[in-house]
């Protein structure tokens, strides 16, 4: 068997002082530890055990015109998974797993020390998952796979299909498929200013979280040993979107995501890839080019009429190259983005 232990810890302080009596200071950051054991049962069974903790921080604090903002962000998981990969062929390896995580959130907010906001909520959620990795030939991989969450918050259960289809059509020419169905439970809040800003909620009974159902196609041209060429588009379709309302009463006494949030919305997100790889040489790295749009539709912003949110980019262009100089290796990389960057 083997053991792993890892720890990450970063945090971010930025502080602006304008004048004497504005300014802030947003601090925000991730802690994270993790400890896995691997084992091999048999030549055809080996199983995973994870236990992981992850503790995110946001917090703001701000004077306009003398005027104190406090924002406090908190969201903790803890989690323990098992898995087990049975090779029952040589042309099935199936993949059964179990987890159970455990949130804490924690959201408040403060106008000129009168609180606003005071919002905690602890739900569970419990997973399990099959997946069945099937060779049928030389030429084709084929995964599919289901799974089944429940949330404690509101007792909901979902179930979340995927497949993937990968296929040789010649010796350097390689189609791939992939389609899924996904929930997303833990909601990221995107303020219209710095990033920093953003926060983390639960969707609560009172409202239904974001799905997406994701289509991607792509293809893989390998000439030789040296360069890979590959052209990827995705579509995904979005409903049960969430915005944060701006005008909702500061006064109010109940903190629901219903309360909180505009909910309801639908959006769509597409785009295509272009990248090159080279893998061999002295000079190796890679090039993307992404071209994407996403947009969202609300009932009640916008007078009804699509728009895009903050995270819409439309261009972006990764560059990383590598150069083997004797013993030293140089490396350089370089990104440009347009949008939200």
């Amino acid at each position: 068997g083997r053991t792993t232990f890892s720890w990450y810890r970063g945090k971010d302080d930025v502080g602006v002082e304008a004048d004497t009596f504005t300014g802030f200071d947003l601090q925000w950051g991730n802690d994270v530890l993790m400890l896995r054991h691997e084992r091999d049962l048999s030549d055809r069974v080996d199983v995973t055990g994870t236990l992981s903790r992850s503790f995110y921080e946001s917090l703001t604090d701000a004077s306009i015109f003398a005027t104190p903002f406090d924002i406090t962000n908190k969201l903790q998981d803890v989690s323990l998974e098992g898995a087990m990969n049975w090779r029952a062929t040589d042309a099935h390896r199936l993949t059964l797993g179990l987890k159970g995580s455990w949130y804490d959130f924690v959201f408040r907010q403060s106008f000129n020390v009168q609180s606003q906001i005071d919002y905690r909520a602890k739900p569970a959620e419990l997973a399990a998952y099959l997946e069945d990795r099937w060779v049928p030939d030389g030429d084709t991989v084929v995964r599919g796979g289901v799974r089944v969450r429940h949330i404690s918050d509101g007792d909901r259960v979902f179930a979340e299909p995927r497949l993937s289809i990968s296929h040789w059509v010649k010796s350097d020419v390689r189609l791939k498929f992939g389609a899924g169905i996904y929930n997303q439970y833990l909601q990221l809040v995107t303020t219209e200013g710095f990033s920093a800003g953003d926060f983390y909620l639960p969707i609560d009974e009172t409202a239904d979280p974001g799905r997406t159902y994701q289509l991607n196609l792509g293809a893989e041209w390998t000439p030789s040993a040296r360069d890979l060429l590959s052209l990827e588009i995705y579509n995904n379709e979005l409903e049960n979107l969430v915005e944060l309302d701006s005008r909702a009463p500061v006064d109010q006494t109940g903190f629901t995501a219903d309360d909180l949030f505009v909910t309801g919305g639908t959006g769509w997100a597409r785009g295509a890839e272009v990248f090159y790889r080279r893998q061999q040489g002295r000079v190796t790295g890679w090039l993307g080019y992404t071209l994407g749009w996403t947009e969202r539709e609300f009932a009640e912003l916008n007078g009804g009429e699509p728009f895009p949110p903050k995270y819409d980019r439309r261009h972006d262009v990764s560059v990383l190259l590598g150069y083997e100089a004797g013993s030293w290796t140089l490396a350089a990389s370089f990104r440009y983005a347009t949008g939200q960057a």
